[in-house]
């Protein structure tokens, strides 16, 4: 048995790399403390597999095809994931903007 945050509860999330591995892991966990997940991969089937997975046992999930490498792709994805969050009145966007920004700057510097 893990521990549930309710501090978690409908926070939204996005998680890049989430389709495998340890992303696919943290999009568990987070689905499983209720928060609003956005992920982003550049392997479709398993991404989309995984959001149907998850969505199918009640959680907020939303998979967005996307090559990180690609920053215009980037903030499409991030803008695409951040509507999910919009439609809850607990709309506490602004730490996934700021990890957006850093991201942005990351790949801007080259």
């Amino acid at each position: 048995m893990f521990a549930i945050y309710p501090s978690l509860e409908n926070a939204s999330v996005i998680v890049t790399g989430g389709a495998s591995g340890i992303g696919m892991d943290i999009v568990r966990a987070f689905a499983g403390q209720k928060a609003r997940v956005g992920f982003l991969d550049f392997d479709v089937e398993h991404g989309e597999a995984l959001a149907a997975e998850l969505q199918g046992a009640g959680a907020q999930v939303r998979f967005e095809a996307c090559d990180l490498r690609d920053i215009d792709a980037l903030r499409r994805a991030v803008e695409i994931t951040e509507q999910q969050g919009a439609k809850n009145e607990h709309d506490d966007r602004a730490e996934p903007r700021r990890a957006e920004r850093r991201l942005l700057d990351a790949g801007d510097a080259g």
